[in-house]
């Protein structure tokens, strides 16, 4: 057997002895991904500058616009989240911060939308 596969073993074994901790470890694994990433600042800032106004902001915009006529406390809050998302990469926070304020912010401008239209019915 490779080592490989005798690695993949010892942490399957290990996941299924303790299935309590399966979640936090994903947590931290999920944490030492984006401190792994903090050398790509850059790239992450290109990220919120381009995809949260650009793909995200105006089409939710627009939805929550033909669901619901009082529309603006959500452009409030997808504008807040931009720029919360920009003063955190200006401000040089650690990237186990801004990266998950980043799929944060995406998933509540994806989800409010759906929320809203759903409540809508």
């Amino acid at each position: 057997m490779s080592v490989i596969t005798k690695d993949f073993l010892k942490k399957k074994e290990s996941i299924i002895r303790t299935s309590g901790r399966y979640e936090a470890s994903l947590v931290k694994s999920y944490l030492a991904n984006a401190e792994k990433q903090g050398n790509e600042k850059v790239v992450w800032f290109m990220k919120v500058i381009m995809v949260i106004p650009c793909v995200l902001m105006v089409p939710s915009i627009i939805f929550m616009s033909m669901i619901t006529t009082s529309y603006i406390w959500f452009v409030g809050v997808t504008m807040a989240l931009f720029f919360l998302n920009v003063i955190a990469h200006i401000g040089e926070i650690e990237s186990k911060i801004y990266i998950p304020l980043y799929h944060a912010t995406i998933l509540l401008i994806i989800l409010l939308p759906l929320i809203t239209y759903i409540i809508t019915l």
